[in-house]
């Protein structure tokens, strides 16, 4: 009983530290505050630390400040996406009530601005460029505030992310774990009897490349090999001469060596060549990208791989012989035919084949330790069951990113297809392409992740085609679209809730666009989501919307319902708007959709009116229908039927149309 009347009180004073506003904390509530715990770690001294800024962490009330490291992380505007600005991060555990110390570098304190501003922080300023406050987790999820000093939206921001300490962390020792130190060669795949690699503080670099593994059975001197590729043009994601090499050993415990470099390959067709004084039992065809002149340089595809011994060059030993591969469609490519071919089931698992670390076994766990930065991107296709978590940081900052490669570039996490699959507690910095993508899958969850992106096409989270997934406190500032379900497939029961969004050149919600027929959306809630800022660019009128809903290609988008979302002041309000809400074509050839069921519940924006919000339905059949407005709060005036046309542009066909 005694246990249960302490729960009680705890959950009584976590309750109080609520001021009433959904989600809203009051931090400076020095009469309830909570017994906290602080986990710090030790992080690599890399080039992405920022100066800018220094950081320290206590326990309310103690004396001893314990240092942060102070991450570097880029954002920037679309439209200079070749020249990122720097904003500062750091990332720190704790439960309970905590101080901050944050010192300004670069010289005075004149102003700051704390976002989220529902979350009601008061920081006090000492020594003209210090600030220090309190913050108080409250048991929905980890708080992620950003501080702005001197009206700056780029160098002179902090972002501070945290979570809760973790519970579950594998134990190094435990025997189902692969450790991997720093400078460890990285397997492609586990051991038996392991299921969990485990990178430990440091950096780590993925190994690249789709592959397919061989056993001929027995040890044979080889002498020939052909690689048959498929015509320039015969897949749009692979425009060129593969990019390859060949790896072979006689023991199974022997690691790989290489006997054949084929990374230069400017050969179409099929590619033939000697290999000399190679004797193995098992061989390794690795695929690399290409060497064509479209953007799409990352992708990889072949259609039969073949091997011939010494003395008989028309028996072709490899057929039949793979073993285990990338993803599943690897037996395609020693089938003996050269109709099949070595793609994966949704294309994704090819796309990137040149950058992507495979993960190729369902029931696999990615452990980022705390102070772990893994560099590279991660793949899995057709696999169930995947878990990558931790508190480390997966970073792209090296991975291709020419402005003309567009969507040719790498993303950090794509997991496509599958079931049960899970991300959490990891932070992603710079990557160049969609960051998580975990389209066509089942029973998703993605929680306290966070993301930064500062390129066109670096989006936050992708979930097109997904069926029951869950998005829970994660952080997205990108210079790009935040969260997306595109019109790839049907697509139901999503909940995003209790996440930060910042799009600096974008939309931070993005529902519709695309042309495949039957990918309807529908059954999306979204619930305590604090937008930071938002600015359309390119086409205002088009491409814009902190909420954008546009369904397209005759797919329906219906019942999607937004509660408790509060909007902070934009950048540019002259340049943004709350929303658009549209059945248009997006381009010649993508014929327009229908909207139905969209409620709009306890919305808020504070600040300079941005453009008006837009609906517009184009024709009886692709119309917009049944829109409610529930307390939704413009400074402070509700949105109503007297005052709806100050602030929306009705256009076209709509109806059913109410306020509350």
């Amino acid at each position: 009983m005694m246990k249960m009347k302490v729960l009680l009180v705890l959950f009584l004073m976590a309750t109080l530290l609520s001021n009433g506003e959904a989600n809203a904390v009051n931090l400076e509530n020095k009469d309830k505050e909570i017994s906290s715990k602080i986990v710090t770690w030790e992080t690599p001294d890399w080039k992405e630390k920022n100066n800018s800024f220094s950081v320290w962490i206590r326990e309310k009330g103690k004396k001893v400040w314990k240092g942060l490291y102070v991450y570097n992380v880029k954002n920037g505007e679309q439209k200079e996406q070749d020249v990122p600005t720097d904003a500062a991060m750091v990332n720190v555990d704790f439960t309970g009530t905590v101080e901050f110390k944050v010192t300004y570098n670069i010289g005075e304190i004149n102003d700051y601005e704390i976002r989220p501003s529902a979350y009601g922080i008061d920081a006090r300023k000492t020594g003209g460029n210090t600030l220090i406050f309190s913050l108080t987790q409250n048991g929905k999820a980890p708080l992620k505030p950003t501080i702005m000093v001197n009206g700056s939206w780029s160098e002179g921001n902090l972002h501070i992310l945290s979570n809760t300490p973790e519970n579950n962390a594998p134990l190094q020792d435990a025997a189902n774990v692969y450790v991997v130190n720093p400078g460890d060669p990285i397997p492609l795949y586990l051991p038996a009897g392991k299921n969990t690699y485990y990178f430990t503080p440091g950096e780590h670099e993925l190994p690249k490349g789709m592959w397919v593994e061989l056993d001929l059975e027995d040890t044979i001197q080889l002498e020939k090999f052909d690689l048959v590729q498929l015509p320039t043009n015969s897949q749009w994601f692979a425009k060129g001469p593969q990019r390859f090499i060949i790896e072979a050993k006689e023991k199974a415990g022997d690691p790989y060596v290489q006997i054949y470099d084929g990374y230069e390959n400017k050969t179409e067709g099929t590619v033939t060549d000697i290999l000399s004084n190679v004797k193995a039992r098992f061989v390794k065809l690795v695929l690399l990208g290409n060497t064509g002149s479209s953007n799409y340089v990352m992708t990889s595809i072949a259609s039969e791989f073949r091997l011939y011994k010494k003395g008989d060059d028309s028996t072709n030993i490899a057929k039949g012989k793979a073993v285990r591969g990338a993803f599943p469609g690897y037996l395609n490519v020693v089938d003996g035919n050269e109709s099949t071919s070595y793609i994966s089931s949704t294309g994704y698992g090819n796309w990137h084949a040149g950058e992507a670390f495979y993960i190729s076994q369902s029931g696999t766990t990615v452990y980022l330790a705390p102070g772990s930065v893994v560099k590279g991107s991660i793949s899995a296709d057709d696999q169930s069951n995947i878990a990558i978590r931790g508190r480390g940081i997966m970073y792209g900052g090296d991975l291709l990113r020419p402005r003309n490669y567009a969507e040719g570039r790498s993303g950090a996490i794509w997991i496509t297809k599958g079931t049960n699959s899970s991300l959490e507690g990891i932070t992603l910095i710079d990557y160049p392409m969609w960051s998580v993508v975990m389209n066509f899958t089942d029973q998703t969850s993605i929680k306290n992740i966070n993301f930064f992106g500062s390129m066109v096409n670096a989006d936050g989270i992708h979930l097109s085609g997904s069926k029951n997934a869950s998005v829970s406190g994660v952080f997205i500032r990108t210079t790009d679209d935040n969260f997306v379900i595109y019109h790839y497939g049907e697509t139901s029961n999503i909940t995003v809730k209790d996440s930060i969004f910042w799009a600096d050149n974008a939309r931070p919600i993005l529902l519709g666009l695309g042309n495949t027929p039957g990918a309807s959306i529908d059954k999306v809630n979204f619930e305590n989501i604090y937008i930071l800022n938002q600015r359309g660019v390119w086409d205002l009128n088009k491409y814009n919307g902190a909420i954008q809903i546009w369904a397209t290609g005759g797919n329906k988008i219906s019942n999607i319902a937004f509660k408790n979302i509060h909007i902070d002041e934009f950048e540019a309000p002259e340049d943004s708007m709350l929303f658009q809400i549209k059945t248009d074509e997006m381009a010649a050839g993508i014929s327009p959709g229908s909207v139905s069921n969209i409620s709009f519940n306890d919305i808020t924006y504070h600040g300079k009116l941005p453009r008006k919000s837009l609906i517009y339905g184009v024709d009886e059949i692709h119309n917009v229908r049944g829109i409610l407005f529930k307390n939704f709060k413009i400074n402070d005036t509700l949105l109503s039927v007297k005052n709806m046309e100050q602030y929306i542009d009705f256009k076209g066909h709509y109806g059913d149309i109410k306020f509350k």
